[in-house]
């Protein structure tokens, strides 16, 4: 049985169902933990404008691959849906999280195999003892641990995590369908609970179903949405229903009945094939730069340093890690699409945040993958 280097969950296939991470990707050392102080950080290059939310299906988490796109064993026999994927706001820092799914197929048999070999005594038959064993220890396994989710870029822990696990029992061979229900509750530290508009990421899969639904925490309302189709809104602004149509979810929340005065932009990282470790950011809008402070984090050095009111010409660096440089090309004193940001000696983690100082808001907020 393989289990995810990452996180400690098993895994069947390639793929951690609980963080997403590649099997065959996962160093044999331990990966190295955030410096004291810093929240993990999501390695994906993303622009912070939308609440991504890129829900981790909490679904069986040994067999959490069998919904990944492209599994067919999960869509074999037709029938309805399950009940969908619920995602309640709490709080801007807390996030509960419903979910129904179904296993048929060839995938069942790979959890029956999971659970009798795992959390069973390997005698090729489930008993209701080996599944009690496996929805504890799963739940033990996650609590405590980080989700996929973020939040501005940061992800949460779980503080709670349950399953519940139906149809599993009998012979390992079987390929009757196994039901699960799961739900989880999402804590992010980390933020900050007043601020005019959030970013949250949450991974989806249409495998496990179809059906999603959205809840904005009290004094929100949704600003902005994309991978749904047949979009509904309730309660004003504040709830969405629709179905999936794509694999990651993009949603901005705003405070209800306020105006946020932070310009927006967007900021792109692409490496320069000719030059190792080298990024140029590309930034698209139009902002002040007295107004605005560029930040580089490098994740290597656990260091941050700051490019305040930005001039033609400046440059930050990190003593041995990143350099940041910047050339206001139309020398007008405007940050935009024309400009040109490099990083050098960049690598995966490092985080270049644009902050307008009025608000303490972000403009646009990237991740080097």
């Amino acid at each position: 049985m393989v289990f995810c280097q990452n996180c400690g969950s098993p895994v069947v296939g390639e793929i951690c169902p609980n963080c997403g991470q590649a099997v065959a990707q996962i160093p044999e050392q331990q990966q190295a933990q955030p410096m004291p102080g810093q929240p993990p950080k999501s390695n994906t290059v993303k622009i912070v404008m939308i609440i991504v939310v890129v829900v981790a299906v909490i679904v069986i988490l040994a067999v959490l691959f069998l919904f990944l796109p492209g599994s067919k064993d999960s869509k074999e026999s037709d029938g309805d849906k399950p009940e969908g994927y619920v995602f309640e706001m709490t709080d801007t820092d807390t996030m509960e999280v419903d979910a129904k799914g179904e296993v048929k197929g060839n995938k069942a048999k790979e959890f029956r195999e999971v659970i009798d070999e795992v959390y069973g005594d390997d005698d090729g038959e489930v008993s209701s003892s080996e599944v009690n064993n496996y929805e504890k220890e799963i739940k033990d396994l996650l609590i405590g641990r980080h989700s996929s989710h973020e939040i501005n870029d940061y992800t949460g822990k779980y503080t709670h995590y349950n399953e519940k696990i139906t149809g599993a029992e009998g012979n390992i061979d079987s390929d009757d369908p196994i039901q699960g229900e799961f739900t989880a509750t999402i804590f992010w530290s980390y933020i900050d609970t007043d601020e005019y508009s959030y970013d949250i990421e949450l991974y989806v899969s249409s495998n496990l179903t179809d059906d999603f639904k959205f809840i904005s925490p009290p004094g929100y309302e949704i600003d902005y949405i994309d991978g749904l189709d047949d979009e509904e809104y309730s309660d004003g602004s504040t709830i969405v229903e629709g179905k999936l149509s794509k694999e990651v979810i993009q949603i901005t929340i705003v405070k209800i009945g306020e105006s946020n005065s932070t310009p927006r932009g967007s900021l792109t990282a692409s490496i320069d094939p000719t030059v190792a470790n080298r990024y140029k950011l590309s930034f698209e809008g139009k902002v002040n730069n007295a107004e605005i402070t560029i930040s580089l984090y490098d994740e290597s050095q656990g260091a941050t340093v700051i490019m305040d009111t930005p001039e033609d010409g400046d440059s930050v660096s990190i003593s041995g890690g990143a350099y940041l440089n910047y050339t206001d090309v139309s020398v007008q004193g405007f940050l935009d699409s024309s400009d040109t940001l490099i990083l050098e000696g960049g690598g995966t983690g490092d985080i270049i945040r644009i902050t307008y100082n009025a608000t303490g808001e972000t403009v646009a907020v990237v991740t080097i993958e």
